[in-house]
């Protein structure tokens, strides 16, 4: 008999019957064959949730002490059950192709909400399948490591409301997925799929969808259309063509399209609250976003060299939110113009501009009262004008890696200023330590 095999049977038995049930049944087999195979499963299992914190001081004690066993006895097994069974939590590694003591683990541990499972070598179809099938009771679950396929067995987890799969190459999703009819958000940045997985259109209460980084080239599916509850959806830094299908999303309201060749867009971005994209892609929104009634927050990723124009910004409705920043690995400054057009946004309480080529702090940006975080990283400013300090919600000013020397005594007496970030700057140290001296005890440097 396989040694899981023993194991499986001890699992059933706590299932079915409880842990007095376990007691008698590794009475009953005590120095036979199948006990000591029982407890080398056992130590697998015990290495399998080596990562695993137990909560409550004596349960964690016990946990502890079974990582540092030799030689276990049945007692030590029980023990096991009664933490594992008590577990909210749980971190397991699969670090062979022995899958079947993360699985008993797993099964053991009736109380799980939160599941993070790490895969350090690959594994069958069919064995993935078993360990999905597992976690059942979970309501969260991460999955790390080298996983593949199309995430078979995932049907069974019926409770699931929030699935972590980033980075795991993934090649596309099981029609089953359609069962998890708890599941509100879910992450598959940076798999493998090559097209939009259709199964992911018939989740039926499906929020957030995270496809950033796949290889997906084509259009979307009309099907997006049908999930009643779609809000955000991330398919940046992918290839796809045709977005038409946002159209029909009409409860969509944040979107990331950054770093896609997109050549059909939507007619209509109606109920938008959050739309990050490129600045090539500019001018293809520019009648998308003069639509907007409504439009909080703004991202534009720099992917370009060209002069990025924020003019538009005057004809579309007020921002609380505005970021710029430049594509990942993307290191020179990037040109970037008429920025007094930002001053109509009087609503304002986020602005960052990170990486291009700015070098002064335009005057018209006094108008911006409501604002609480300011962010003007990786630039070319030279020095920081005393106006800023009239700002009088501003409670982050972020300003590393630019050209200053200084710092005005108007900005370190904004009466909510908490942080100031002044790294890599010229700054001599004997100017720092005065800048220190004035606000020590008021903000964090």
């Amino acid at each position: 008999m396989l040694a899981h095999t023993y194991m499986e049977k001890v699992v059933e038995t706590y299932l079915n019957a409880g842990e007095e049930a376990v007691r008698s049944h590794l009475q009953a087999i005590r120095s036979t064959e199948g006990h000591r195979s029982l407890m080398v499963t056992f130590m697998q299992m015990v290495r399998c949730c080596s990562e695993s914190d137990p909560d409550g001081e004596e349960d964690w004690e016990a946990y502890a002490r079974l990582r540092e066993l030799e030689a276990p006895e049945p007692e030590d097994l029980l023990s096991f059950i009664a933490v594992q069974a008590r577990m909210e939590d749980l971190r397991l590694v699969c670090e062979d192709q022995n899958h079947a003591p993360m699985v008993h683990a797993l099964r053991l541990a009736t109380a799980v909400r939160s599941i993070d499972l790490t895969c350090e070598v690959p594994l069958s179809d069919a064995q993935i399948s078993q360990i999905l099938a597992a976690c059942d009771r979970a309501q969260f679950l991460s999955l790390r490591g080298r996983w593949s396929g199309m995430l078979e067995g995932i049907g069974q987890c019926r409770q699931l409301q929030v699935l972590d799969a980033n980075y795991c190459g993934w090649v596309d999703v099981a029609p089953e997925i359609a069962h998890c009819s708890s599941l509100r958000m879910l992450r598959l940045k940076e798999n493998r799929f090559q097209s939009f997985p259709a199964a992911l259109c018939n989740i039926p209460n499906l929020e957030e969808l995270d496809l950033d980084a796949n290889p997906m080239q084509g259009t979307l599916p009309a099907e997006l259309g049908n999930l009643p509850k779609f809000r955000k959806l991330n398919i940046a830094r992918n290839r796809l063509t045709d977005l038409s299908a946002l159209g029909r999303c009409g409860s969509l309201t944040a979107l990331h399209v950054e770093q896609n060749p997109v050549q059909v867009w939507p007619d209509t971005l109606q109920a938008m609250e959050a739309l990050s994209f490129s600045s090539s892609q500019v001018g293809h929104l520019l009648h998308l976003l003069s639509q907007q009634a409504h439009l909080p927050g703004l991202v534009i990723v720099l992917d370009s060299g060209q002069n990025l124009d924020l003019g538009f910004l005057g004809n579309f409705a007020s921002l609380k939110s505005f970021e710029i920043y430049p594509a990942e690995g993307d290191l020179p400054r990037k040109p970037i113009s008429s920025l007094a057009a930002l001053a109509r946004h009087k609503d304002l309480e986020l602005l960052s501009i990170i990486g291009t080529d700015l070098d002064h702090i335009p005057s018209e940006w006094t108008a911006l009262s409501a604002l609480k975080k300011l962010i003007l990283t990786h630039n070319e400013l030279a020095a920081l004008p005393d106006w800023l300090g009239s700002l009088r919600e501003l409670e982050s000013l972020y300003l590393w890696n630019n050209q200053l020397r200084d710092v005005p005594d108007a900005v370190l007496q904004m009466p909510k200023l908490r942080y100031l970030k002044l790294a890599e700057n010229p700054i001599a140290a004997e100017a720092m330590a005065v800048i220190a001296q004035k606000v020590e005890g008021r903000v964090n440097l």
